[in-house]
């Protein structure tokens, strides 16, 4: 979009801005009570991810250096907390052979580790205070703000649906009583950890400390130096 849309349709991108801003925003409200009525893990990450997209997009459309460094900063993110989410349902996959939400429970009491890793990151996918989703997000919401004031409400309240989902997710699959019991060893290894480890570390790195890439990166710089 910033290399392609804005440069060679400008007039239209402006004209539309405020029309697919609203489309992005109900999208995410759709997408977050999609998610809710989900009883696969995969689906329900696949879905998360749909809904960050759109505030991407929703941050890009505001043609504000804000808005633009805060889809940068969110795709960024979201490459983190995506990656270890779907890594997480994979180490549940290979030991229980399920993603069934049904299926699933108490798995706090054999993967204490994992259940660790999986609350950062499902702060991480909330965009709690602290991690890099919060940067992108507090970015675009405040371009969203300065263009519509109602879709920056639409915008917050959704933050509040994604809450919803994410936080059922997480105590219906790790706490309440252990349902099925692991074909391999219960917790993740080593391996596994190391993996997760630079995941979290990366994603509180960049929340705590968003100033050091920003600078880096430049906020001139984002727009590709195209004035709308």
């Amino acid at each position: 979009m910033m290399r392609f849309l804005f440069p060679l349709f400008p007039d239209a991108t402006k004209f539309f801005q405020g029309v697919v801003s609203l489309f992005c925003v109900l999208g995410m409200a759709y997408i977050s009570i999609v998610a809710m009525r989900q009883i696969d893990l995969k689906k329900i990450v696949a879905y998360s991810s749909v809904a960050h997209m759109s505030y991407v997009v929703m941050g890009l459309l505001t043609m504000d250096p804000n808005g633009w460094l805060g889809s940068v900063y969110m795709m960024w993110s979201h490459g983190l907390v995506s990656a270890a989410l779907f890594f997480s349902v994979g180490f549940i996959y290979d030991r229980y052979g399920t993603r069934t939400i049904k299926e699933l429970s108490g798995l706090v009491n054999v993967m204490p580790i994992l259940a660790g890793f999986f609350m950062i990151m499902s702060l991480g996918n909330i965009s709690f205070p602290g991690t890099a989703n919060f940067v992108g997000e507090a970015l675009i919401l405040l371009a969203v703000g300065d263009l519509n004031f109602y879709v920056f409400l639409i915008g917050t309240g959704v933050i509040v649906l994604g809450s919803v989902y994410t936080f059922w997710l997480y105590n219906r699959i790790f706490f309440g009583e252990l349902k099925l019991k692991p074909s391999k060893v219960g917790d993740i290894s080593g391996k596994e950890i190391v993996i997760m480890f630079v995941l979290v570390t990366l994603l509180i790195w960049t929340g705590l400390f968003p100033t050091c890439f920003i600078s880096d990166l430049g906020i001139g710089t984002l727009g590709g130096g195209y004035n709308f």
